[in-house]
């Protein structure tokens, strides 16, 4: 797995991946035709993210530096992100990634959704729990 961190783009183990309260899996659409070569390529774009540095400012028009919403991006460039705009730059943030993971049609889809605690371990949640926790945390 390749994560951004504020140390840079890293290879990381799925436990330090999963190291959070919440856990969202979600999936890119394939192509239907010439899968292999579609993997090849997105491990390819995938590799040549590691050893940025972390991009503090959030910002898409820094391809130098990347949050770890931008490696998502980076990698599936097939993929319409939706951006928003934070302190007038152009931005992915996770919300963002898995908003449009709940959108009909948008080539990228939840697979699942966990709820995790120290003492309680991990607990499937579904979507719907997911889009009410976005509209608590962050509005419409």
């Amino acid at each position: 797995m390749i994560e951004a961190e504020p140390g840079g783009t890293v290879l990381a183990s799925l436990a330090r991946m999963i190291d959070s309260d919440r856990l969202a899996v979600v999936r890119v659409q394939s192509p239907e035709s010439d899968l292999a070569g579609w993997r090849c390529e997105l491990a390819g774009l995938a590799i040549e993210q590691l050893g940025h540095p972390y991009d503090y400012s959030f910002d898409l028009d820094s391809p130098d530096r990347l949050s770890c919403a931008e490696v998502l991006t980076h990698t599936f460039q097939g993929v319409t992100w939706q951006a928003r705009l934070l302190f007038g730059r152009p931005t992915v943030l996770p919300d963002d990634v898995v908003r449009l993971a709940l959108a009909e049609n948008s080539g990228v889809a939840l697979v699942a959704y966990f709820a995790g605690g120290a003492n309680s371990g991990w607990s499937e949640l579904h979507a719907d729990d997911l889009a009410s926790e976005l509209r608590a945390l962050c509005g419409p």
